[in-house]
């Protein structure tokens, strides 16, 4: 008895230890944490007062391995620490909500990373994050297994290289919704498969080289109503989308090649607005060339944008793959004569093909007022009738020189007709010479009456013969 009861007292300290060792400790998140519920699997937290709420898969608050559902609502700060949720093999959806500071450590959202990624079939955890701040969100922050992931009015500081890698090819979609992202650094998405990528609404502030890098997006490319700075070159690297959207967007300043896309179908490029862009910014959209093999030429459609700043030929589309349609392109500047023919022949370049003709009918420019006006109808309004002013000035400066030199001519004329015709009719000056006793040329001594000159008058040379008178002897009396 004393030996069997010696073999109990030992066995349960053994127990005990074990105890301690399986179960880092008694309270869990939902005991530890007021602001915590859990119930039926879900982990339910609502901040009422102010709480922190802190993930983590160890120590005196660790989540239980049987939760399946988590949602947070109204905490000033939530801390999702590394792998946090590894363990959690039931997890199928992280919701949280309206949170003012949300922290994640490295792995924050590593979910299920033990099996192959590319062959396992499991669906994944869906992730939402509405109205929310998040400071930093790091290298392999989400990694794993994904059915979604979702975030919405989101304002981000940084994403990291690499917070987006190492995930599973069956992830659904991907989705940033009215976020305000400060800076992307390169490679943050790097090397993953998803059905569809999206961006809507929001802004990026600069989106560096190989900001997206290594993607296969196996349906939709969509970036609608998005405002962004600085789109450097190669900043988008994506592979096989069906659809490529560019809509409703304002992009500050597009560099060449910003746009590496290869697409398995058509691309939409509308109703954006597009104040600066670099040669080529289009030019590194192309179709896949076994999927051109089998399904031919797609459609680009480029319809409805504005431009204000571009550099020669910034419209350069891979006509290889894409039989390009373009409408409604509206130069945001003055319209001018001079510069609207640089526009529609320098603006856009097809590579394999010819450029399109009557591009004038397809393009705008401003006139006063904001109001806008085809190129076509404003160099018919406009550009042809300075052209026939200036040839009607020109006609009108050579009618009045020819009339200037028929005038000198004609007067001239009837100058040297006068002349020839009153060239004998002698002037008061010849006859005051004539009549002069000192003159050597008065052979002749005219009488004219009153010494006046007439047109009538005739004049008769009348000639006297004068006998010399012989001198007389005079004698003269002393």
């Amino acid at each position: 008895m004393r030996i069997v009861a010696a073999g109990v007292f030992l066995f349960f300290p053994i127990l005990a230890t074990s105890a301690i060792l399986s179960n880092p400790g008694d309270a869990t998140i939902c005991d530890f944490t007021s602001a915590c519920s859990c119930r039926d699997g879900r982990l339910y937290c609502r901040c009422d007062h102010d709480e922190t709420v802190r993930l983590t898969g160890s120590g005196h608050d660790w989540l239980p391995i049987t939760i399946g559902t988590i949602t947070i609502e109204n905490c000033r700060e939530v801390w999702v620490m590394g792998k946090a949720l590894e363990k959690l093999t039931p997890l199928r959806s992280v919701t949280m909500s309206n949170i003012a500071m949300l922290y994640l450590e490295s792995e924050a959202f590593s979910w299920d990373t033990s099996r192959v990624l590319d062959t396992y079939n499991n669906p994944g955890i869906d992730v939402r994050i509405y109205n929310s701040t998040i400071v930093n969100i790091p290298a392999y922050a989400f990694e794993g297994h994904f059915h979604s992931v979702v975030l919405e009015r989101v304002k981000i500081a940084t994403i990291q290289a690499l917070a987006f890698s190492n995930i599973a090819n069956n992830m659904e979609t991907l989705e940033f919704l009215n976020c305000a992202i400060e800076t992307v650094e390169q490679q943050a998405f790097k090397k993953f498969m998803v059905g569809q990528l999206k961006f809507s609404g929001g802004s990026i502030d600069v989106m560096p080289s190989y900001s997206l890098t290594g993607i296969t997006v196996n349906n939709r490319l969509i970036m609608e109503g998005l405002s962004m700075g600085y789109v450097r070159s190669s900043a988008i690297k994506v592979d096989c989308p069906r659809v490529f959207r560019l809509e409703n967007c304002k992009i500050d300043h597009l560099e060449g090649d910003a746009f590496r896309v290869t697409t398995n179908g058509p691309v939409y490029i509308e109703d954006n607005s597009f104040p600066d862009l670099s040669y080529g910014v289009f030019g590194g959209i192309s179709v896949d060339p076994r999927f051109l093999a089998s399904s031919g030429r797609q459609e680009l459609y480029f319809k409805n944008n504005t431009l204000y700043r571009f550099s020669d030929f910034a419209l350069l589309f891979n006509t290889s793959g894409f039989r390009p349609e373009l409408s409604r392109i509206l130069v945001d500047r003055p319209c001018s004569c001079r510069e609207v023919q640089s526009w529609t022949t320098k603006l856009v370049k097809f590579s394999s093909l010819p450029p399109p003709v009557k591009l004038e009918r397809q393009m705008m420019c401003s006139k006063e007022q904001g109001f806008n006006i085809f190129i076509e109808d404003f160099e018919r309004k406009n550009c042809t009738t300075a052209s026939g002013q200036t040839t009607l000035v020109v006609l009108m400066i050579i009618l009045t020189l020819v009339s200037l030199i028929v005038m000198c001519l004609v007067g001239f004329y009837f100058y040297k007709r006068h002349s020839k015709k009153y060239m004998n009719v002698p002037t008061n000056d010849a006859i005051n010479n004539r009549l002069s006793v000192l003159s050597t040329n008065s052979n002749h001594i005219i009488v004219i009456p009153e010494g006046r000159v007439y047109r009538e008058t005739e004049l008769h040379v009348v000639e006297e013969h004068l006998t010399p008178i012989p001198p007389t002897n005079v004698s003269q009396h002393v």
